[in-house]
């Protein structure tokens, strides 16, 4: 009797994807990571996650959808005559992500409406995401949050209110951190 051994797989395994990024774009996210002081894997995974779960972004991206595709409650048509070109112009340069299979499964999903490969997909997801403010708004106040205590925060609230009142001007978290 012949005994074979398998091996177990996690089950909370993460699948690996390494998008196709312009050189400036790629920058951009290591200046993020930089400032945060945290790995460009977790930045960049935690950017995708925010652009895909974000109902604006999705109702933009849905002038690109080839197939139909449902969200909750709303079914948003397919239009083949409009798409997403399949590469960046430029420079271009590679960066790995790691993501749960959950959100793995999203952006595949995501993939096939859009007609796009999954790295293709993860590398608009960062375009979008970093050209979006309020994404990396979210992800400074989010980081911040996790690093520091209420009362920090609570005052760094207070300077940034401060700021806002003297400038006359809307800056944001980034802008703060930037400065501080």
């Amino acid at each position: 009797m012949t005994r074979e051994s398998t091996r177990k797989t996690r089950s909370d395994k993460k699948k690996e994807v390494k998008p196709t990024l312009t050189l400036e774009l790629k920058d951009l996210i290591y200046q993020l990571s930089h400032i945060t002081h945290t790995p460009v894997k977790t930045v960049c995974e935690k950017i995708c996650i925010d652009v895909m779960y974000n109902k604006k972004i999705l109702i933009g991206l849905s002038k690109y959808f080839q197939r139909d595709y449902r969200i909750g409650d709303t079914i948003y048509r397919g239009e083949i005559n409009c798409f997403i070109p399949k590469r960046f112009p430029g420079e271009k340069s590679k960066v790995t992500i790691k993501f749960k299979q959950q959100d793995f499964d999203h952006i595949y999903d995501l993939s096939y409406v859009l007609d796009l490969s999954p790295s293709r997909t993860v590398a608009e997801f960062l375009r979008i995401g970093m050209n979006d403010m309020n994404i990396v708004n979210h992800y400074i106040k989010e980081h911040l949050a996790d690093q520091i205590s209420q009362s920090q925060m609570k005052q760094l609230r207070e300077l940034l209110r401060y700021i806002n009142q003297k400038n006359g001007e809307h800056s944001t978290w980034m802008a703060l951190l930037m400065m501080i």
